[in-house]
């Protein structure tokens, strides 16, 4: 299981729009994940990767029976920021 010990620096939270609240460790899952705000952080082990699957995210059709979490972009449009 990766840790991370660190929080997002200040030029993530503000590459993401985050500007109030600081970030706090996301309990579960793999343990690497920070929420700051209502944006929830995650470090990528392969950007590639990480912006197709934001870009198949982004575009699925939600109905009442199917929704997913979307892919919050950053303030430039990109999906990942220094990983």
């Amino acid at each position: 299981m990766m840790r991370v010990t660190k929080p997002p620096p200040n030029q993530i939270l503000t590459a993401f729009g985050v500007s109030a609240a600081a970030p706090r460790p996301l309990e579960g899952g793999q343990g690497n994940s920070w929420i700051a705000g209502e944006v929830v952080m995650k470090p990528t082990g392969d950007p590639a990767e990480a912006e197709w699957r934001a870009e198949v995210l982004a575009s699925l059709e939600e109905t009442e029976e199917f929704r997913v979490a979307r892919p919050v972009p950053a303030v430039d449009g990109r999906w990942t920021v220094d990983g």
